[in-house]
């Protein structure tokens, strides 16, 4: 939702100039999506005294401490601009202080509403600043768990494919001695019939020379 109204904002921005001394709307926000930087926009009246004590007294020092350099800052006048001031704080009261930051799941929205001091200022963009820093830290994170993530199961995939392709480890012999013993073939059954007949014929040979003899 808040990145729909976001993009309203800007469409509606682009078509008002402003009078203002500091960055539009529009380029607040080019600012914004081209370095990264939080975006802070202060809605405010020509008639509300609240308002104009922190432009004139509140915002100048918070830009000399150089508090609105890390940002991209600009106001946007209600009177003349009172579609878009509506769209920024939503019908609300004035003035108020609003701040945009982008984020993985789109963009993030807090503000800071009525007169403030100028410590209430900067501890508003201070603490905009670091939980943005927080995100982006957060998301670099989980962008290099999930590349490791990825990288650890293609090289175990790599891994297994080399494993399947190993031939299988040979049998572990006992001794050359028992090897040949227990692998000697035997002599084809051909040949022991033959030896068979042989020793047969030469019985009979012999049985037979010693009858004719006597």
């Amino acid at each position: 939702m808040t990145s729909l109204v976001f993009a309203t904002v800007l469409c509606v921005a682009t078509s008002v100039s402003s009078t203002s001394d500091t960055a539009t709307y529009a380029q607040a926000h080019r600012i914004t999506t081209k370095t990264g930087k939080p975006m802070v926009i202060m809605v405010a009246t020509d008639w509300c005294g609240p308002c104009q004590n922190m432009k004139r007294n509140v915002l100048p020092k918070v830009r000399k401490r150089g508090m609105l350099s890390k940002v991209a800052f600009a106001v946007v006048n209600a009177d003349r601009q009172g579609k878009l001031a509506k769209k920024l704080t939503g019908g609300g009261p004035v003035p108020q202080l609003i701040m945009y930051r982008k984020s993985a799941n789109g963009w993030k929205r807090r503000k800071l509403v009525g007169g403030q001091s100028v410590e209430k200022v900067e501890t508003f963009i201070k603490q905009g600043l670091a939980m943005d820093r927080a995100d982006k830290k957060a998301a670099k994170e989980a962008s290099l768990n999930n590349r490791q993530t990825a990288g650890k199961i293609k090289t175990r995939q790599v891994s297994n494919d080399r494993l399947e392709r190993l031939p299988p480890s040979p049998p572990r012999c006992e001794s050359t001695h028992l090897l040949h013993r227990k692998h000697q073939p035997e002599a084809p059954a051909r040949n022991r019939e033959e030896a068979l007949v042989s020793s047969a014929l030469r019985a009979r040979v012999g049985f037979g020379l010693g009858w004719a003899s006597g």
